[in-house]
């Protein structure tokens, strides 16, 4: 409640809106209209929420759309909090920041 922006958000709400949402928010249909605008998806692969599935379905959709800009990582052995790899998390989001963010 002390953030005005959330003001009246509930947890059921949110999912009633992402579930009403479901087709519209779709990665594999955002991500085209990224353009060339550059990002980042990195995933833990010990994360129970991270489907590899369907990150490969969302470079898919990219590719197929001409979307060369994105970079789609892994982490083996780390969870969805990174607690185990946080360094290199760091080390890797730092180097997609100098890099291909600023498109080096």
């Amino acid at each position: 409640d002390g953030v005005k922006v959330l003001a009246g958000a509930t947890g059921a709400l949110t999912v009633a809106e992402i579930r009403r949402h479901r087709d519209d928010w779709a990665l594999t249909k955002l991500v085209t209209e990224l353009g060339r605008k550059p990002y980042l998806l990195i995933g833990g692969a010990l994360d129970s929420g991270f489907d590899a599935a369907a990150v490969a379905a969302v470079r898919r959709a990219a590719q197929a759309g001409g979307v060369r800009t994105g970079l789609f990582l892994s982490l083996p052995e780390a969870d969805h909090s990174f607690s185990a790899r946080r360094a290199e998390l760091i080390r890797l989001v730092a180097g997609w920041l100098e890099g291909p963010c600023l498109g080096r």
